[in-house]
């Protein structure tokens, strides 16, 4: 089963505007949408999917990094089941991504999401809330760029 939100389209983002946000068209989104990381120093993307089934969650992010994107390992991933289970990590470190950017990776948090009652809430946050000012990073889906969760059997 596979759950998935568009960033552009589902999710809260603050300070969702110009000059600090920007969406734009891209078909290799899963949705055709995308947000596009210009600049900010609070940086908060919440989603919600409610009704989560019995199970273990592959918790994946899908973004690309822009050249000389700045702040963006500081940046922290998660999800959190209403009940309380968590995962969360941040980016590993790369300095060629930093200089030159990337194309859509898919971003999968290390530990399993575990939802352990029937049809909880689950939410997922990308958040990094210091005064340094993070920038061109794309915020795809989950398949390619919002918040996606693969089950297993539980």
């Amino acid at each position: 089963m596979k759950l998935i939100l568009s960033i552009a389209n589902d999710c809260d983002i603050a300070h969702n505007h110009t000059p600090y946000w920007h969406t734009r068209n891209d078909q290799r989104g899963l949705f055709g949408r995308v947000s596009v990381l210009i600049a900010v120093s609070w940086l908060h993307v919440t989603g919600r999917i409610c009704g989560v089934h019995t199970g273990k969650y592959r918790v994946i992010w899908r973004m690309s990094v822009l050249p000389h994107a700045s702040n963006i390992f500081d940046i922290k991933f998660s999800g959190k089941a209403s009940q309380g289970h968590t995962t969360e990590s941040r980016l590993p470190f790369n300095n060629g991504v930093l200089e030159f950017g990337s194309d859509y990776f898919d971003f999968v948090l290390p530990q399993q999401l575990v939802v352990t009652a029937p049809f909880e809430d689950v939410l997922l946050e990308c958040k990094c809330t210091s005064q340094e000012w993070k920038s061109n990073l794309t915020h795809n889906h989950t398949h390619s760029a919002t918040a996606k969760m693969d089950s297993e059997q539980y």
